[in-house]
């Protein structure tokens, strides 16, 4: 996995830690859609309302520390 991360980098040319941002936010998004897809409308609905105020705080915080940067 390590390198695989590793080529990645290399490849595109980002930083380490903006490359294992977007590997979370990838896998994050892949569960989620996952969860949305196959569950009953119920539970998805809760999974909905669960995550979505987490999520939008991972992304106020990361503009934020985007915005002081610069």
């Amino acid at each position: 996995m390590k390198q695989v991360l590793i080529m990645l980098q290399y490849a595109s040319q980002l930083s380490p830690r903006t490359l294992a941002l977007v590997a979370a936010f990838t896998v994050t998004l892949a569960v989620l859609s996952a969860v949305l897809i196959w569950a009953p409308p119920e539970r998805a609905s809760l999974v909905v309302s669960l995550i979505s105020p987490v999520l939008a705080a991972v992304a106020v915080a990361v503009f934020e520390s985007r915005r002081r940067r610069r």
